[in-house]
């Protein structure tokens, strides 16, 4: 079974989790034994080490069992659409309830079976309340809460970047600038500022933000990095370096109209509309690196990207939802059900070479290149 790249993704952070959860319940175990042997060396010698490490380490690894999906799959979603803070005081909630639900429940089981008396007797529940107020108590829940907070911030400002970008930041991958050779998706939706006077300008913001969540999972399941969201165009890259990627460009295109069509109710009931929207794909030599004093960013810069927005801006005026550049066409190796036409060599704004354009659009069963454009390329 194929395991798609945001389930990949996604696990990748639930293993991330569990082993960076496991290995700081270890270190603070290490820190209390220390502490202990230093202030008091007798309480310090009667301290198992290996048998504390070991159920360090197992709850651990089984909080991070229990957490980790949680955050990875429940508050990821919930917090998608919702501000930056909601994702972490929604988490820091939960964890609060479910921690003293376990820790009431524990101590009342314990209490219960050590004095013999019913759970509800006044004795067992004074000793559970007693429990679970204890400095060590809130010492633990301090602590986690704080890791388990940390680690949902951790998550959403990695969604803020990309899935990659924050551990390239971290590695200071594009700290000096280098060249790469990428293809870049500029896609713009279709007669945006008549729909934003006939919805209004926060309704329009509104199916803008429901638009990209919509298609932000086609676009992560072929592998796309999103650059930039520009108001109502959205700049996709692929790492040419990666062979795989050469087809994914076109695919990872029909895939989101798939998914705007599949979400074509939410929409209608929404906005009263359907968003359409055009593209143009190119690929090439860009440089790449870190740019900024205050706020950093990675930032792409070439002739590529400017020659990618100019063709998404020539879909108008041959009333097409996609084109591309030779280079892509020369990259598509795979046969796949494309109706692939040849526009012409147009002389773009600002470009002195011309540049040959085609237009794809995908039928059932048709992969198809008129034999004279294939001579022509």
């Amino acid at each position: 079974m194929r395991i798609s790249p945001l389930l990949k993704i996604r696990i990748g952070r639930l293993f991330g989790i569990i082993l960076s959860w496991t290995i700081l319940s270890i270190a603070f175990f290490i820190y209390e034994y220390y502490a202990v042997r230093f202030y008091a060396p007798e309480v310090a010698e009667e301290i198992d080490i290996g048998f504390n490490v070991f159920i360090n380490m197992f709850a651990g690894i089984l909080a991070g069992i229990l957490g980790g999906p949680f955050l990875v799959f429940s508050v990821s979603e919930k917090a998608r659409n919702r501000p930056f803070y909601f994702g972490i005081l929604y988490t820091a909630i939960g964890f609060l309830i479910i921690y003293i639900v376990i820790s009431f429940s524990i101590s009342l089981f314990v209490f219960s079976n050590n004095l013999e008396l019913p759970f509800y007797n006044k004795k067992v529940l004074k000793a559970t309340l007693a429990n679970i107020l204890a400095i060590w108590q809130i010492k633990n829940l301090l602590v986690w809460l704080i890791i388990i907070s940390t680690t949902q911030f951790i998550l959403q400002i990695s969604d803020k970047f990309g899935p990659d970008n924050l551990w390239k930041f971290i590695k200071g991958k594009y700290y000096n600038p280098r060249e790469e050779q990428r293809i870049f998706m500029f896609l713009d939706l279709k007669s945006s500022t008549s729909i934003a006077e006939k919805i209004g300008h926060v309704k329009y913001y509104n199916l803008l933000n429901d638009f990209y969540s919509v298609i932000t999972d086609p676009i992560v399941n072929y592998y796309g990095e999103i650059y930039q969201y520009v108001g109502d165009e959205i700049v996709i890259t692929w790492n040419l370096n990666n062979k795989r990627h050469k087809n994914r460009s076109v695919d990872c295109f029909f895939n989101i109209q798939n998914q705007v069509t599949k979400q074509k109710e939410k929409f209608l009931n929404l906005y009263g509309l359907v968003p359409e929207f055009k593209a143009g794909i190119h690929c090439g030599k860009v440089t790449v690196g870190e740019i900024g004093i205050l706020k950093r960013d990675i930032i792409y810069s070439g002739d590529v990207l400017n020659t990618s927005s100019r063709i998404q801006e020539a879909c108008n005026e041959f009333n097409t939802e996609l084109l591309v550049s030779e280079d892509i066409v020369k990259l598509i190796s795979e046969p796949g059900n494309y109706l692939i036409n040849n526009i012409g060599e147009i002389a773009f704004k600002g470009k002195t070479n011309k540049v040959r354009i085609f237009s794809i659009k995908k039928e059932d069963g048709c992969y198809q290149i008129d034999m004279f454009n294939q001579r022509n390329l």
